[in-house]
């Protein structure tokens, strides 16, 4: 059976795709969950015009992206976090705080899996990590600071 997935699903297809699975998948577990529809003419040129449109607007949305991230380029990001005497922290920086912090500041929403850091963040200090946002590499400047 022919169906169109709405969503990515694992080992099938990712979304828009059109693909030839069993019946029964499809009508127990695809359709029912909203993961697909069958894949008739009308619906088959009916995901055209959304791929487009959701290619268009993935094109403007890292776009935007890319622009708040070169503001924040100049500024660079500041993270306080708890840490001991000698400048540890108590709790590790990891990339879901960065973007949490990234979205604060520049509201631009980043996937923390486009953050490359060289190393762990376990003390305080300044450091530069890479954020990866399609085929473009922007460097920005990570100050962790202790809170008192």
């Amino acid at each position: 059976m022919k169906v169109i997935l709405l969503k990515d699903v694992a080992k099938i297809g990712q979304k828009y795709e059109v693909k030839n699975v069993a019946s029964g998948f499809a009508l127990n577990f695809l359709i029912p969950r909203g993961l697909a529809e069958n894949a008739t003419e009308k619906a088959v040129k009916n995901i055209e015009s959304r791929r487009a449109d959701e290619e268009a607007r993935r094109a403007t949305s890292k776009k935007e992206t890319i622009e708040s991230l070169e503001k924040l380029k100049k500024e660079g990001i500041t993270i306080e976090s708890r840490a001991n005497e000698k400048g540890h922290l108590f709790a590790g920086i990891d990339t879901a705080q960065i973007a949490k912090k990234i979205a604060e500041i520049s509201g631009a929403e980043i996937n923390p899996a486009w953050i490359i850091l060289p190393e762990h963040i376990k003390e305080i200090g300044e450091r530069e990590l890479e954020i990866k946002v399609g085929e473009k590499k922007l460097k920005l400047s990570l100050k962790v600071e202790s809170t008192k």
